[in-house]
């Protein structure tokens, strides 16, 4: 991370891992609800 005055700030590569990981997670949560092996 790098500090810019009082932020943390994270750098580009870390905000487009966490944004790719939040997209799979909800992908993979919506394939078992369809394939209902969960419930909503």
């Amino acid at each position: 991370m790098i500090a810019v005055g009082k932020f943390m700030v994270r750098t580009t590569e870390a905000i487009r891992t966490h944004f790719f990981s939040a997209i799979r997670a909800f992908t993979q949560l919506e394939l078992m609800r369809a394939e209902e092996l969960i419930e909503n």
